[in-house]
């Protein structure tokens, strides 16, 4: 069985998990690209990338691009392992989930009712 504790505390948040998908799908994206595809408001999205910037997961850089300011995203090598990690977890879970729904399936449900009676 596995445990909830095999989850990461940073990266299994909703908005990182997010964050970090782009991340791992592009390689590297702006800033603005990133809130776009995940949703989150400026502000938000601020916050969670300097969790995931302490945490040694992502690499800010910030330069201009026809004077503007542009912000590049990108996962480290760290922040690549673990989001491999926690898809991972994720994904043992859910055939942990599968198996056991199918046993229970084949000998009734939670409440000891038979799998063949209606609820």
């Amino acid at each position: 069985m596995l445990a909830y504790g095999d989850l990461s505390e940073i990266v299994h948040q909703r908005s990182r998990l997010a964050i970090c998908a782009v991340l791992y799908e592009f390689s590297q994206a702006d800033f603005g690209t990133i809130r776009d595809l995940t949703g989150l408001s400026d502000g938000n999205l601020s916050q969670h990338l300097r969790l995931l910037e302490d945490a040694g997961l992502v690499l800010i850089e910030k330069g201009f691009v026809r004077r503007r300011p542009r912000t590049t995203v990108s996962l480290t090598q760290k922040g690549v392992a673990a989001f491999e990690a926690e898809i991972e977890t994720l994904r043992a879970f859910v055939k942990t989930i599968d198996n056991a729904g199918n046993s229970k399936r084949s000998v009734g449900n939670l409440e000891g009712t038979p799998a063949s009676e209606p609820l």
